[in-house]
């Protein structure tokens, strides 16, 4: 007689990652009511419990139950972490697999921007940016990147602090995972949820037309959409960003100018300035040129270095220069201040390892650094692209 196989256990559900209507059809299939379904969709993403027995109370031993037979919950875990000089924190969070990711808490006087991932490593390789070096190991689920400010959020509210800003600038194309980016946005905007206005969530892309017309279709220009340019020409840009190649700047443009903005609203446009390579007087005039007929906000960012990267940051001298010609030609720019320089946290040097990343700092308690009120555009003022 042959041996009966064991039948197979049914993978159970992600409550982390589920969107709130999924979330809510779920909690209804197992016999629960609306006020269940809030009830843990606050839980898990507002107070940061990591497990629903923690709300028992609420959800009744039925009920709870269920959720424990068919559902799991797959945060990552704070693994470790650098805090600078400036304020900022770099985090090393781990994922149920062994992967590992990267996270910035970067506070300022008025607000906390929490800088997270959509990806373990990238594919894209932009030739300034460390994570680009890593190659792409897997791209993250709902609940790896919703989980990433529900653990961290309440690690920082433990500092007496409030994350009142997130930015889509760690490790990763977050256009390149739209599917579970946008299940992501979703948690995070609603009101029993991560509770956050869509204006200060942000997500940005290296130049992922689709990806840009999707974001805009899906969620109607709410959500603050940020541009990673740097090259102001075809030619600069396939040697420093290989996506030009496949999408040039006037697709790139083109679904810039069809993103759906409300009146006030900007998008912001992203320049790494290399020196001698991307900062001169001529990349700044073709910058403004190319801007020209789109409502925008240019963030000026001086290159971080890192081993074998083989650029070289600008002087003081260019990175002024660049920004004056700009502000004449009548294009609002700001410089964006590096944080988190000294312990790698700063923009396009993560890399999920560095030495002395291994136990989590306390967050700080107080923001050393100035920046704008949180009633902003959303997008950071001195934030982390990873």
């Amino acid at each position: 007689m042959e041996p009966v196989s064991p039948v197979p256990a049914r993978p159970t559900v992600d409550l982390t990652g589920l969107p709130p209507e999924r979330l809510l059809a779920h909690v209804q299939e197992l016999g629960g009511r609306p006020v269940h379904a809030w009830t843990l969709l606050r839980a898990l993403h507002r107070e940061g419990l990591p497990d629903p027995a923690q709300v028992v109370p609420h959800l009744g031993k039925r009920l709870l139950a269920q959720l424990a037979r068919t559902s799991h919950v797959a945060r990552p875990r704070l693994g470790g972490g650098l805090a600078s000089a400036d304020g900022t924190t770099r985090y090393l969070l781990e994922l149920r697999d062994g992967h590992r990711i990267e996270a910035v808490d970067i506070p300022e006087d008025h607000r906390t921007t929490l800088c997270i991932s959509s990806q373990v490593g990238c594919a894209f390789g932009c030739s300034f940016c460390r994570t680009g070096t890593l190659g792409l190991e897997r791209n993250l689920d709902p609940g790896e990147i919703a989980g990433q400010v529900a653990l961290l959020r309440a690690h920082i509210e433990q500092a007496g602090r409030e994350v009142t800003n997130v930015v889509f600038m760690g490790m990763g194309e977050p256009l390149a995972n739209y599917p579970a980016v946008r299940d992501a946005l979703q948690i995070l905007m609603h009101d029993r949820g991560g509770g956050f206005p869509p204006k200060r969530l942000t997500v940005s892309t290296s130049g992922l037309p689709a990806g840009i017309r999707r974001l805009g279709e899906d969620f109607g220009g709410r959500i603050s959409l940020a541009v990673s340019l740097t090259g102001t020409t075809d030619a600069q840009r396939d040697r420093l960003m290989p996506v030009n190649r496949r999408f040039p700047l006037d697709e790139l443009l083109a679904a810039c100018r069809a993103y759906p903005l409300a009146p006030g609203r900007t998008i912001t446009f992203e320049t790494v300035l290399l020196g001698d390579e991307t900062d001169r007087p001529a990349d700044a005039d073709r910058l403004a040129a190319l801007l020209g007929d789109l409502p925008v906000k240019v963030n000026l960012i001086p290159f971080n270095p890192f081993p074998g990267c083989g650029h070289r940051p600008p002087t003081p001298e260019s990175i002024e220069a660049y920004f004056r010609r700009l502000n004449a030609a009548g294009v609002r720019t700001m410089i964006r201040q590096p944080r988190g320089r000294d312990v790698g946290a700063a923009c396009g040097m993560l890399a999920a390892s560095a030495p002395g990343l291994s136990s989590p700092p306390p967050a700080p308690r107080l923001a050393r650094a100035p920046g704008p009120s949180p009633d902003g555009d959303g997008g950071p003022s001195s934030g982390t692209t990873g």
